[in-house]
């Protein structure tokens, strides 16, 4: 079935973001989008599912591009809403546009921050990047709210008024960049990790400690940017897209040489290693999606086939 837009949000003035509720006729999404000249998604987040909650080899079977039904163990006991195209769905939007809440009939359903954090009330478990609402984490929420008195405490949920307007929003504080030190998602073995993690989280760093062997990693969800502080904690894994193609990938970033190496690129849904494509043009250049050092649109040349990595593109002199 066809993914089908359920509601949506106007475009926030400040971000430009826009936000969705979209159904494949299996399971509900939060899709959260950069608009321009084209729309690009940039975080998606699982609601709700149609139908009785799947096992998960019967959901990834059924599922498509990553967009599965959230299974048993992950699923809870509300996750079931087979009719959605009744309910009334409102979005709150924080002031900067960065943080978006979404109520399912005044209920509150899930949130997305800024820092790429996501929670959805519907869960018991950790699914695809999202995680169980736990109380503290909600109320922060539910005490940004403004006006306050578009939320009803004691019935714990928007107002009816509130629904009926959407005049509502978040006023949350953010944590001054100096206090906030890197923060990380769940860590995931080195075969589990598919492209859609390094996407949504585009950094990543071994996880190896007393309860993760060395084939475990962690994405950092706390920042965007290839830091001196993401720098002295381990060698970041990046994501990087190959210019002039679709294809997106990983590589490891050696910030002593500020250089690239063991590039891989997501193909027919697996990974591969880049000197395995022979279709690859030389040189070719693998741009980063995250920022390094607080530069934007890092590329990196890789000189000629058989190398798997390699350096930095500085721009010529004078310009």
């Amino acid at each position: 079935m066809r993914r089908k837009v359920l509601a949506q949000s106007q475009v926030h003035p400040v971000s430009k973001l826009v936000a969705a509720v979209e159904d494949d006729g299996m399971s509900g999404y939060l899709y959260v989008a950069k608009t321009g000249k084209t729309k690009r998604n940039l975080e998606f987040l699982w609601i709700y599912n149609r139908g009785k909650t799947p096992t998960d080899d019967e959901a990834i079977a059924k599922g498509a591009n990553q967009h599965w039904a959230a299974w048993k163990g992950c699923a809870g006991p509300d996750a079931r809403c087979p009719e959605p195209e009744k309910s009334a769905w409102t979005f709150l939007w924080s002031d900067d546009g960065e943080a978006v809440a979404l109520a399912q009939d005044g209920k509150l359903v899930c949130y997305l921050d800024g820092e790429h954090e996501c929670f959805c009330r519907h869960l018991i478990d950790e699914f695809q990047w999202c995680m169980p609402w736990e109380e503290e984490a909600y109320r922060r929420v539910v005490d940004a709210i403004r006006p306050a008195t578009a939320f009803d405490r004691k019935a714990d949920r928007l107002t009816p008024k509130a629904i009926k307007s959407g005049n509502c929003h978040l006023e949350l504080e953010p944590l001054p960049p100096e206090a906030d030190p890197l923060r990380f998602g769940r860590a995931k073995r080195e075969e589990k990790r598919v492209l859609a993690d390094h996407v949504k989280h585009p950094i990543w760093v071994s996880a190896h400690d007393d309860r993760h062997d060395e084939e475990w990693y962690k994405p950092i969800v706390s920042t965007t940017d290839v830091s001196e502080q993401v720098i002295e904690f381990d060698v970041p894994i990046i994501t990087v897209k190959l210019a002039g193609t679709d294809l997106v990938g990983t590589a490891y970033y050696w910030a002593e040489g500020d250089a690239i190496s063991d590039v891989l690129l997501w193909v027919d849904r697996r990974w591969r290693r880049l000197v395995e494509l022979p279709k690859v043009k030389y040189p070719a250049v693998l741009v980063s999606m995250p920022a390094i050092r607080g530069d934007d649109d890092v590329r990196f040349r890789v000189k000629k086939r058989g190398d798997d990595g390699g350096g930095r593109i500085r721009p010529a002199a004078g310009r």
